[in-house]
């Protein structure tokens, strides 16, 4: 199947190998995403993750390639996951039914993601779970006659692009409309930057990419890593003397969850509603998937500090330390 691939110099059964070994996770199953992961699935990826909460709708099928007349108003996962198969049977597909808001804890199986989304809220939680769990992340985005391509493998984020990402209006196909063609050029080249990130063949794309559909022009677009990005460069984002708040005024936020790092707790020093949890990577967790303002507790303050510290050098934002810890609440 792959014979085409073997001939291809500096690229041979070696690197057809790494895609068969490979796990891509694909996010939105609209224009860029049906044409990226259908290639992605001929070109040999063994593992695809395919991620969408909706359904097939009869205005998807001018620029999805992949779903038809009959395929109406069923999940495009399912969809997706059927014409995948079709194409290369022996590649695994997994199957996420649901939108990308549930998406973080899967995303460290993958070895690269694919933004293929058409909102700012998802691409901001999809850049920060990126920077998170050090994944390389292909940004591809398609309006009107415009289409625009970006990699991110951890030396600079999406928001060192774009840095008012999160305050964007969700303008998109639905509302502004597009050629249908654009986003399948958009979706085949973040299918062919996946490769060449997995493989190491050949140079992988350097700043932003626009293509201009009315022109016939592509234009390449170099960018620095941004020095106020909150994500690249986390010990700008709140000063020192910021992290920390006295348990009276915790308590008077209705919006609170307490974390309790202690490793032993007296019952006669337990507060009421926290939640036990001492390693990193879960309070991680925890934190990205609460809209809540998070306190880190510890016995005199000062682990918990240090604990708060590393969380907000990890890209969370939502985390204060509780001044004096456990003593200074029971004093």
């Amino acid at each position: 199947m792959f014979k085409r691939h073997h001939l291809l110099k500096n690229f041979g059964i070696d690197s057809q190998r790494i895609l068969a070994n490979s796990k891509v996770l694909v996010i939105g199953l609209g224009g860029l995403g049906t044409s990226a992961c259908i290639h992605l699935a001929r070109s040999g990826i063994g593992c695809i993750g395919l991620m969408d909460g909706d359904t097939v709708d009869a205005s998807n099928l001018h620029r999805q390639i992949l779903y038809k007349q009959e395929d109406l108003n069923l999940l495009k996962t399912d969809v997706a996951e059927r014409e995948c198969r079709l194409a290369n049977p022996s590649v695994k597909i997994l199957n996420f039914p649901y939108f990308y808001e549930t998406f973080e804890e899967n995303a460290n199986n993958f070895q690269i993601i694919l933004d293929c989304t058409d909102n700012s809220k998802a691409r901001v939680l999809i850049n920060k779970t990126s920077k998170q769990w050090n994944v390389p992340l292909i940004f591809g985005s398609a309006i009107g006659f415009e289409g625009q391509l970006a990699v991110f493998q951890m030396d600079k984020c999406l928001t060192c692009l774009f840095p008012n990402l999160e305050n964007w209006t969700n303008e998109g196909c639905h509302n502004a409309g597009v050629l249908g063609p654009i986003p399948g050029l958009i979706g085949t080249l973040q299918a062919i930057e996946c490769i060449k990130v997995l493989t190491k063949v050949g140079d992988v794309l350097d700043g932003l990419l626009h293509y201009d559909g009315l022109n016939g022009t592509f234009n390449h677009i170099q960018f620095d890593k941004d020095e106020e990005c909150q994500l690249c460069y986390p010990s700008n984002k709140i000063p020192i003397y910021n992290i920390e708040k006295r348990y009276e005024d915790v308590v008077k936020d209705l919006k609170r969850l307490i974390i309790d790092v202690r490793e032993t707790i007296d019952s006669d020093e337990e507060i009421y509603g926290a939640v036990q949890e001492r390693e990193i990577d879960k309070i991680i967790q925890i934190c990205n998937s609460t809209d809540k303002n998070v306190y880190l507790l510890c016995q005199i303050g000062e682990q918990s500090r240090g604990m708060v510290k590393q969380l907000i050098d990890r890209g969370v934002q939502n985390c204060w330390n509780i001044k004096g810890g456990v003593r200074q609440i029971f004093k």
